[in-house]
């Protein structure tokens, strides 16, 4: 009886701890959260393709702005994918020298952003803004010029921007009408909550600890 009474102080001081702790990594996050929030240029691929394309719709346009096209247009767009693909889709804007731009929202507490940008130039930007729509305050912009295409104006470049000191709430994607701005393949991802494991964990030993006492009493029950 006292080994059963040893386990289950055990666990509590175990739980306890792990909500100690949770608690500490919410408050780092909270301050990680209220300190400013820098984007920069966390890697690029300038040789490998995706093996598929795909689209994600943007919260709202500007201008000269295609969603899903395919091919190349000569003196209008170039296929991210190369000249001679027609099967992968991309999005375009200012694919007639009109300017334009697309803005997309990001999931809460996203810490990165990554496309395909193709025939990357100084005509093509990204702005990062800590608000939706493209609101609130600029956590950075970056042109074609930023990047290390393998060919300016018809390579392409597999980037990811990362977020550092806070998350990203929304991208603006934009040119001034000057080339084509191709891209493809927009993703953002969200840092697992720090506290997940410890739940978890916390989570797994209470279930091991219920297993121990349905034992014990299937093992008193045999015994009686």
């Amino acid at each position: 009886m006292n080994n059963h009474s040893n386990f289950e102080s055990r666990a509590k001081r175990f739980l306890l701890s792990a909500a100690a702790i949770a608690a500490v990594v919410g408050l780092c996050t909270f301050s990680q959260q209220a300190s400013a929030t820098t984007v920069s240029i966390g890697s690029q691929d300038t040789t490998t393709l995706p093996l598929s394309s795909f689209i994600n719709s943007p919260v709202s346009t500007t201008g000269d702005f295609i969603l899903s096209t395919s091919g190349s247009v000569d003196q209008h767009r170039l296929s991210p994918f190369g000249s001679g693909d027609t099967t992968n889709v991309y999005s375009a804007i200012s694919s007639n020298n009109i300017a334009g731009s697309a803005t997309y929202n990001l999931a809460p507490s996203a810490t990165s952003f990554s496309f395909l940008w193709g025939s990357p130039d100084s005509f093509n930007s990204v702005s990062f803004f800590s608000g939706l729509g493209g609101t609130g305050t600029l956590l950075g912009s970056f042109t074609g010029s930023d990047l290390t295409p393998s060919n300016p104006h018809t390579g392409f470049d597999l980037v990811t921007f990362l977020a550092s000191g806070g998350f990203i709430g929304s991208v603006v994607l934009a040119d001034s009408g000057q080339a084509a701005f191709e891209f493809a393949n927009v993703g953002a991802q969200t840092p697992l909550p720090a506290a997940l494991p410890l739940y978890a964990a916390g989570v797994g030993f209470m279930g091991l600890l219920g297993w121990r006492r349905k034992r014990k009493q299937s093992l008193a029950a045999i015994a009686a």
